[in-house]
């Protein structure tokens, strides 16, 4: 491994074109979490009206059947308003790191996104960070060395944000079990009645909150596999023992995991943003203790 073979990921990834593509993907996915916060709203405003609305006796009925209803039609028809947002904004993510990682585009994932419309969205990027070092720093870790270490970044970034949030899903869940339980013993209601005055009208939220729930936790351990499988296959490797046929078999591996990273990105369950800048700065600062790690194994200082 020689100096011809040391990716510059870090500094490519700083140019014009880059964050560019980080900027564009970034306000798609902030369109994609608008249509999803709406119906979070949707859904706790019709739970909190259907609860007001047991009150009075003779809402009772509409309020059981309307919360049915209502949970049937935010988990069977909004998905779809979300699903090509979403899918829009991760063709240009996976741009980004195909152009990073000088992988060949999979066309069966799609058909990337014309420059103009990448344009059309940076353009419309608002927020202060200026997108730089996405990925931890490899300056002066070989090929693909370096692009596998991005992609695990990547995987463990994600994965422990969702996991962190899926307990406070959990949460809120229990929460919502105890209030009813609550209610029902303080007004000694039959089982019936749990469920028709309190689990119906307050379904449209309990099912989301349960659905994503489960995407979260389904998508973590996805992405906690693969990064599993990133460890064994860099598990004692240094530079001193490593072989071309290693080296080939990580490049080969790129594209594949690169694959199931997009489709995991699919994914419509998201981290609240507010959640993620809570928890960022503990994240970033876990991340560079891990950075520095593999760096002391790979850059060999003359």
């Amino acid at each position: 491994m020689n100096a011809a073979s040391m990716q510059s990921i870090n500094d490519q990834q700083n140019d014009l074109d880059h964050i560019r593509l980080l900027q564009a993907a970034d306000v798609e996915h902030a369109r994609a979490q608008r249509v999803e916060s709406l119906r979070w709203a949707v859904a706790l405003g019709l739970s909190v009206l259907g609860l007001a609305a047991i009150l009075i006796p003779e809402l009772r009925m509409a309020a059981t059947v309307g919360g049915i209803v209502a949970a049937g039609v935010t988990e069977a028809v909004w998905p779809r308003l979300t699903k090509k947002l979403t899918q829009r904004a991760v063709l240009i993510q996976e741009k980004f790191d195909t152009s990073l990682f000088r992988l060949d585009w999979n066309r069966d994932l799609g058909s990337p996104v014309p420059l103009v419309h990448i344009a059309n969205a940076a353009g419309r990027y608002r927020k202060n960070e200026d997108k730089k070092n996405w990925y931890l720093d490899v300056r002066g870790i070989p090929s693909p060395i370096a692009e596998t270490l991005c992609q695990r970044e990547n995987l463990i970034w994600d994965a422990d944000q969702r996991e962190e949030w899926a307990w406070r899903l959990v949460s809120g869940l229990t929460l919502w079990f105890v209030v009813g339980m609550g209610i029902s013993f303080a007004a000694e209601w039959y089982v019936w009645q749990l469920c028709a005055w309190f689990i119906a009208p307050t379904l449209p939220v309990a099912t989301l909150v349960f659905r994503s729930l489960l995407q979260q936790r389904s998508v973590a351990r996805t992405k906690i596999a693969l990064r599993e499988r990133i460890d064994e296959a860099l598990h004692g490797l240094t530079p001193d023992n490593v072989t071309e046929q290693k080296l080939d078999d990580l490049r080969g591996a790129l594209r594949p995991r690169q694959d199931k990273i997009f489709h995991s990105r699919l994914d419509s369950a998201r981290v609240p943003e507010r959640f993620y800048n809570h928890v960022r700065a503990r994240y970033e600062i876990n991340h560079e203790v891990e950075a520095d790690h593999f760096r002391s194994i790979w850059v060999q200082v003359p």
